[in-house]
């Protein structure tokens, strides 16, 4: 959920050492990929997972559990 796979990053299988480094090559090589992908991952956190928005998230769930309950 964190990790859209080719966009924010890639989605590997942690016990196929080859499948990394084939995506840790493909990074290495193509350094426009890197880039964009970093900038991609940064907008998602930005929107996604600062710190205000979830303490906004978490709040606005305590609302709807204190507002189903009436």
């Amino acid at each position: 959920e964190i990790v859209d796979d080719g966009i924010t990053g890639f989605l590997v299988d942690k016990s196929n050492p080859r499948q990394i480094a084939e995506k840790v090559e493909l990074l290495y090589n193509d350094r426009e990929l890197l880039r964009s992908m970093g900038i991609a991952a940064r907008k998602k956190y930005e929107e996604k997972y600062k710190l205000e928005i979830f303490e906004n998230n978490i709040l606005y769930v305590f609302q709807q559990i204190k507002c189903g309950r009436r």
